[in-house]
């Protein structure tokens, strides 16, 4: 079983504070980050966030057959457990937040079920244990204790791709509609057969699994141009009125002069009216 390497970040990037400057026109952080401080510079208005970056991290710790013992000198396990306890330190930094830690033991599949569902279980305390008292983890920090027994079709897929002596006939018999007892009976019934599989194929099988979820935070710094503010538009220029001059009356015919029976008004004076007749002389 090859070592599940750490997921989604590079272990240098860890202890280390990264400061990241986005020219103008930057945008600010995606979701899960805090504003820290805002500033002005020249043209430019400086804003940090700390950004929360979600990862995960996995890690195997493999067991000898029928044994719940942790053992730092058997296979990959010192090498797993190194990283591990790098990782653990590099959380306590207070920019990174250990968020879940999920435990699983398992166990093979070969061997009663009842004894391997126990396996499973003690496999999974004993690397509880181990976060507990040698990393300093809480039983808080492990939200998630589980166990289970690896089935007979992880062992067929292994199969497959190995070079086990009459791998047909002993993926016949993996593929056959028994029981798993049944199953192990017939391959012990090939030595050669059961043998690689005791020595290549199961050992494997027999471990904890430890998977970490966690936010590592960084700082990030954007500068973004401050718009120039329009100029005020200028006051439109009020309109001037010229007056309009009173109209002047024309001269026109008077039309008493052609009409006998029209009364002219003549002059008016503040005392009264003086008004022409026609056709009467009177003198005043």
């Amino acid at each position: 079983m090859t070592v599940k390497k750490i997921l989604s970040f590079s272990l240098a990037l860890f202890g280390l504070v990264a400061l990241h400057t986005a020219q103008a026109q930057a945008t600010a952080p995606k979701p899960d980050s805090v504003l820290l401080s805002e500033r002005t510079e020249g043209d430019y208005r400086v804003s940090r966030y700390q950004v929360n970056e979600p990862l995960q991290a996995a890690y195997e710790i493999h067991y000898r057959i029928n044994e719940a013992l942790l053992q730092q000198s058997l296979g990959e396990n010192g090498a797993e457990l190194d990283s591990l306890k790098q990782l653990v330190g590099h959380l306590r930094d207070t920019l990174n937040a250990l968020e879940r830690v999920h435990i699983t033991g398992y166990a093979s599949p070969d061997g009663p079920a009842l004894l391997n569902n126990a396996l499973a279980k003690r496999r999974a305390e004993s690397m509880q244990a181990y976060l507990m008292k040698q990393l300093g983890m809480s039983s808080r920090d492990v939200v998630a204790l589980d166990s289970k027994i690896v089935s007979w079709d992880v062992v067929r897929a292994a199969v497959a791709g190995s070079t086990i002596p009459k791998r047909d006939a002993v993926l016949a018999i993996l593929d056959s509609d028994t029981t798993p007892m049944e199953k192990q009976a017939a391959l012990k019934n090939h030595p050669e057969v059961w043998r690689y599989l005791a020595v290549h194929i199961l050992p494997p099988l027999r471990y904890a699994a430890v998977d970490l979820c966690y936010k590592q935070g960084r700082i990030v710094e954007t500068r973004t141009r401050i718009a120039a503010p329009k100029p005020a538009p200028k006051p439109k220029p009020t309109p001037t009125v010229k007056p309009t001059p009173a109209p002047v009356a024309k001269a026109t015919d008077s039309p008493c002069r052609t009409d006998p029976d029209c009364a002219e008004l003549l002059e008016t004076e503040t005392l009264g009216i003086i008004v022409a007749m026609p056709g009467t002389e009177v003198d005043f």
